[in-house]
């Protein structure tokens, strides 16, 4: 991602981390059949050669965690002072980015896992983000409290346009002091003749 002329992030949320715990605790699941398969046909071997099985299986489960730790924290949805970008990462190399200008902002959804996320432990769900002309639309799944999102980008977005409009209005005055100027200057040749 790459900022643009006076634009800094103010914020960066990532999936909530019961949703990386609850990913993790597949993959450790995935692998006990390994582990079961290992342990049958182990006496069949020598000891090193059964050590040497079962830190295999291992180290294969634990680098398919890490890899997916690495997209757990890759995977962002980030607020600057002019937009909203989502980077999704498919894998190690190649990711999409999709992204909002504040301006352009039309609806926001959320969608929260009912009861449960009235604990902060619990509370996440769905965030999209659409924009006028719906030509980007902006998910975001597992975000860590939705609603609290929502209200953090409505906010930014007023901010954002309120600083536009101060600037626009002085642009204007400044136009206007211009033309008040001018016309100042003309009615002095004026004056003079």
């Amino acid at each position: 991602m790459k900022l643009q002329e006076d634009e800094r992030i103010i914020k960066v949320y990532r999936h909530h981390y019961l949703f990386f715990v609850m990913r993790s605790i597949k993959i450790w699941l995935a692998s006990l059949p390994f582990f079961f398969i290992a342990i049958i046909i182990a006496p069949i071997f020598h000891n090193l050669i059964q050590i040497s099985i079962f830190v295999v299986i291992a180290l294969l489960f634990m680098l398919v965690n890490i890899y997916d730790e690495t997209m757990y924290f890759l995977d962002a949805l980030i607020i600057t002072t002019k937009r909203v970008v989502r980077l999704d990462w498919i894998n190690l190399i190649r990711y999409e980015e999709s992204e909002c200008r504040l301006d352009d902002i039309q609806d926001i959804e959320t969608w929260e896992n009912g009861f449960l996320a009235r604990f902060k432990i619990l509370d996440f769900g769905e965030f999209v983000l659409e924009t006028s002309s719906k030509k980007s639309i902006i998910k975001f799944r597992a975000a860590p409290d939705p609603e609290g999102i929502k209200y953090f980008i409505v906010n930014v977005a007023r901010n954002h346009s309120s600083i536009h409009n101060e600037e626009r209005l002085d642009k204007n005055i400044l136009n206007l002091r211009d033309k008040v100027d001018k016309s100042e200057t003309s009615f002095r040749k004026l004056e003079k003749k």
